[in-house]
């Protein structure tokens, strides 16, 4: 999880005490922590940490004991217990306080951390102007079905992020579509699945075989519906499907079948039931249509996702069926992109972009 603040005021009224027995550990948060305009404040040991907190009340304690005869959740449990510092926010390098930060930690996250705890802990009075204000924006990071991929980011997709799923034909995207889906029915997410270049029958075997259960139980409760934008050509082909392309392809009948589909799993501005849609994929979109139609069919899409209750949507494409100039025109309109490649050693994955969350680009090999 991430936090995104913006800070209306000075910092330096902001004292924050250090109790910690590990030397390197403590001049390095100091240090740190007054280049971010923090005023620091150094404890000897324990005992000099109680009596200072006591005494000067600072505005945040990072608490980190290891080697002291006291541990640091009893250290933060007697500091809760005093009149004059139950309100003080504490912070610990293990479990336990207002918030933790296991070790190794990284200097970014302790600073995010630092500012979450102050702008937990302001009044709900606004008057004082020395009040630092502090905004958050909480991101949500939902599993995306790939162990691979959830490692790389540290927990999985942004809840309500657009994101680019692009890899030659084989390497695995319409598997990861699946997945994608599967997990979030699993965590009874509402899901909805668009099927543009398999057929629904197929991927319905497949979603079937990964959760161990029909299904037709999800449909039923309304938290899974399918759009088939595969069979409109084939003709002889009876049209089973509930929200199903009828006759040509067209992008307006599309976009209005999605709307409908999204209702009915509660995916709309009133419901707000988020969840995960996946088109799999736009590349026969790019293939039919010219790069304006498919914008305009995209970008109600995308900005659909924080209205309906932080929907994640993954945008399945082809690579090489499209010029350059196509591919990064909708790459610019995904909040993420995603890589994926078969070679002689198996299938790999990697992050290209992910707006909100630190990731790792490194190519991970997928398992089998």
């Amino acid at each position: 999880m991430n936090f995104s603040f913006t800070i209306h005021d000075k910092k330096m009224s902001k004292e924050i005490l250090l109790v910690c027995d590990d030397e390197a550990i403590k001049n390095l948060a100091g240090v740190v922590i007054k280049t971010w305009g923090y005023k620091p404040i150094m404890a000897l040991d324990a005992q000099d940490g109680f009596q200072k907190a006591r005494a000067l009340k600072p505005s945040l304690i990072i608490v980190d004991l290891n080697s002291s005869r006291i541990k640091s959740s009893d250290f933060c449990r007697a500091l809760k217990n005093r009149n004059e510092t139950t309100n003080i926010p504490i912070l610990l390098l293990t479990e336990g306080a207002d918030d933790y930060l296991p070790k190794p930690f990284n200097i970014n996250e302790l600073k995010l951390r630092i500012q979450r705890l102050f702008w937990k802990a302001q009044p709900q009075s606004q008057d004082d102007a020395k009040t630092v204000i502090i905004s958050p924006v909480t991101i949500e990071l939902s599993h995306t079905g790939c162990l691979e991929l959830d490692e790389l980011t540290g927990g999985g997709f942004p809840k309500g992020s657009n994101i680019l799923l692009l890899g030659e034909v084989g390497s695995g995207k319409s598997v990861f579509g699946r997945n994608f889906i599967t997990a979030g029915l699993q965590n009874n997410e509402s899901c909805l699945y668009v099927s543009v270049d398999d057929s629904p029958l197929l991927v319905r075997r497949g979603l079937t075989r990964l959760l161990g259960n029909t299904i037709d139980d999800y449909e039923k409760n309304h938290k899974f519906c399918f759009v088939d934008a595969y069979n409109w050509g084939g003709g002889q082909l009876e049209y089973q499907e509930k929200f199903a392309i009828k006759g040509n392809l067209n992008l307006n009948n599309l976009s209005s079948l999605i709307t409908d589909a999204s209702d009915y799993i509660g995916q709309n501005i009133n419901s707000k039931s988020g969840g995960r849609r996946i088109i799999d994929s736009i590349t026969s979109l790019l293939v039919n249509f010219d790069l304006g139609a498919i914008q305009k069919f995209l970008y109600p899409i995308l900005r659909t996702a924080n209205s309906y209750g932080n929907v994640m949507t993954v945008f399945a494409l082809e690579a090489g069926t499209a010029d350059e100039r196509i591919i990064n025109n909708i790459r610019y309109l995904m909040d993420g992109v995603i890589e994926m490649k078969r070679t002689e050693e198996g299938k790999f994955l990697r992050i290209a972009h992910m707006k909100w969350v630190r990731y790792k680009r490194d190519w991970m090999k997928l398992g089998t």
